[in-house]
This record gives C-alpha cells, structure tokens and sequence, in this order.
C-alpha cells in the first residue's frame, strides 16, 4: 500500500511448521501431566497464545460460554502465559465457566495437548500470520480463527473464519464444526494436514531462504 517497494522484487516466504514435531499422537487425555482428572470430560476446546490484548481472550471466553450451553461436558485449554492472565479468570468466574476453563501456563507438550483436543481455536483480534494455525492442522485437529490478519491465507478451505470480536460467530463457527459427520472431520484432517506439508514444511522453508541467500550473494559477487 506504501509502494516502499516495487511489487515484482517482493518475494513472499512462509514461516515453517516443524513436521516431525507438530504430528498427532495417539494419546488421551490421561496421558497429559494435570489433565488426567478430566478424562471424562470433552469436546476439549485448545487454544495456545500469550495472555496478551492481541489474542482477545475475552472473545474466546464469551464464545465458550455460548459454547458450554450446547455442551455442557466442554473443557477449554488454555496454554500461555501473561500479564492478562487473572483479568482472565476473573472473566471466567463472571461468566460461571471457571470449572471447565483450564490456564495451563506455558507448555513443552503443545503437540501433545493438540493431539488430545477436538478443536482448536484462534480468537485473536490481530496477527501477522497464525503459525499456530498451520501447527494444529499439522497435527490433524480441526482449526477456527477470527480474521484477523493471515489467518485466513493459513486456514485456506481446510477450516472456519469469522469476524473478530465477534463470540457468537466464533462459538457458531466452533459448533458447526464439531457437528460435522466423521467422514467429514477424517477428510477434513487429512486435507489440511497435506496443506500444511506442502506450504509450510520447514525444510522446504529453509531451502527456500537457503537459495534466496545464494541468490543475494552471487549478485553481490558481480
């Protein structure tokens, strides 16, 4: 929108999803250190952000109310730190979802908690890309986003973007997916775990910045 530069001397690169990493898991929920207690519990709604402004925690929280109305075993994860975190809880207490509201702090284990979880979800009310985004698909679970910035390009076809600020589209947009017969989920996860390996991998990332440098160091050389 600036012009700072010429159009056709922009070369887009994705950030990368680690594919050995990010992968799904055949664990439950007992396998995960403190959730075990909540077993019986679920859909588990995910969500891993700093407890920041940006990511519009109040949003999700809202959502989940509305959410935990039609389901009433729901469980929301939240992993991430910061300095939102007991304006959080209180939001929670407010809206009598403390018990099924789980701050999880910050976790070595996203992976695992992605491949226990039924849905993730992204309430955000701005970001650059939404790395988180492709990290969940790359693990096979449903993904929702607010649009927000780049989520939309990450999400692509493979998932549900709604308005930000907006808890009734994000918790209208979490139920439709979680009523999705299982082919469509199966088929679902299996598409946008492929976008993932084809967009985002890595190491075709890393090559990627690798030939790019080569290519600045060739024409430098001159």
């Amino acid at each position: 929108q600036t012009k700072a530069a010429p159009t056709h001397k922009i070369i887009p690169i994705y950030n990368g999803v680690d594919l050995s990493i990010f992968k799904r898991k055949n664990l439950q929920l007992v396998d995960i250190d403190g959730l075990a207690q909540h077993h019986d519990k679920g859909p588990i709604i995910l969500n891993v952000a700093r407890l920041v402004e940006a990511k519009d925690h109040d949003n999700l929280l809202h959502a989940f109310k509305f959410f935990k109305e039609k389901n009433n075993d729901a469980l929301l994860l939240i992993a991430g730190e910061g300095p939102l975190k007991e304006k959080l809880l209180e939001l929670a207490s407010s809206l009598g979802i403390s018990d099924s509201v789980l701050m999880l702090g910050a976790r070595r284990d996203v992976p695992d908690l992605m491949s226990v979880s039924d849905l993730f979800v992204l309430s955000s009310a701005w970001e650059g890309f939404g790395l988180v985004l492709a990290e969940a698909m790359a693990c096979e679970l449903p993904v929702v986003s607010t649009d927000c910035g780049g989520t939309k390009e990450v999400v692509s076809d493979f998932g549900l973007t709604v308005a930000i600020k907006d808890p009734k589209a994000l918790f209208s947009a979490m139920q439709k997916t979680l009523e999705l017969n299982a082919g469509e989920i199966s088929k679902q996860k299996a598409l946008a775990k492929k976008s993932v390996e084809a967009r985002f991998d890595i190491k075709s990332i890393s090559s990627t910045w690798l030939a790019l440098y080569e290519k600045i160091l060739l024409a430098a050389a001159k």
